[in-house]
């Protein structure tokens, strides 16, 4: 078992978060008020807490010390166990996580602190659990979680801000049919060093990278728009749509008409 003084990515969990949660319920309480130790698990429901006050927290063989301003995150059927030194605050939501076909998994920790922003965060929960089962509590849910994954990569010291910048120019140009080696002089390195950055980090060729993005956007068109197939080809920097067949093809297994 592992002792987690801090929060780093050694504990994480894999979340869709290409559609909002449908929260199932929400809540401010108090625990540790008759009992040191609680445990629990939610089958079917994910749950994420804000602390207000200390604790300690078991989770999928992970133990942690919470402080005030912590987040934790516990996907489905996984029991939490939690110790109470004191009584403690915290505000809650248990949410539903769709999975919908080739869902796009993201990484969140499974703890991370937001102390530096609790007002806010505060503010945010309290919202959440005053809206009820709303599209409104939801999407700030949504944000939320998001949030937290933004928060976490900016906190990952494996994260090289010379690959994000090659990541950000990747996704500012998917439109468009470009070469390696724009990409590379647009941020100021030889081709060779940004392809091992991208094998060291992403375990792939900067050409897989960008054609994985480019069947991922194109999915995420095809589902959520009723855009034709063509159009949607020239959207992701594809000349026809017998080249955007290839690549949903290639990477999922199926043309476009299977996401609709």
């Amino acid at each position: 078992m592992v002792n987690i003084e801090t929060h780093p990515a050694l504990g994480n969990c894999c979340i869709n978060l290409e559609i909002p949660p449908q929260i199932a319920f929400a809540a401010a309480s108090k625990h540790g008020m008759h009992s040191r130790q609680d445990s629990y698990v939610l089958p079917t429901l994910w749950a994420i807490h804000l602390y207000l006050d200390p604790a300690k927290l078991n989770v999928m063989g992970q133990n942690f010390i919470l402080r005030p301003g912590d987040v934790s995150l516990t996907p489905q059927a996984q029991m939490s166990t939690y110790n109470w030194p004191n009584p403690c605050r915290l505000l809650c939501a248990h949410f539903h996580v769709d999975r919908k076909k080739q869902s796009i998994d993201q990484s969140l920790p499974l703890v991370i602190s937001v102390s530096d922003d609790l007002g806010r965060w505060r503010d945010h929960m309290e919202t959440v659990i005053a809206a009820g089962h709303t599209a409104k509590a939801s999407a700030i849910l949504w944000t939320l979680l998001w949030e937290l994954h933004d928060r976490s990569a900016r906190q990952n010291p494996m994260n090289d801000p010379i690959l994000e910048r090659a990541k950000q120019w990747v996704e500012l140009h998917l439109d468009q049919q470009f070469h390696i080696t724009e990409l590379a002089k647009s941020i100021g390195i030889s081709q060779a060093y940004l392809g091992r950055l991208f094998r060291k980090h992403h375990q792939c060729s900067i050409i897989s990278y960008v054609q994985t993005r480019r069947a991922q956007r194109a999915r995420h068109l095809l589902e959520h728009t009723t855009q034709p197939a063509k159009v949607i080809a020239s959207q992701i920097g594809l000349p026809d749509l017998q080249r955007l067949n290839k690549l949903l093809r290639q990477v999922y297994g199926h043309g476009p008409r299977w996401f609709r």
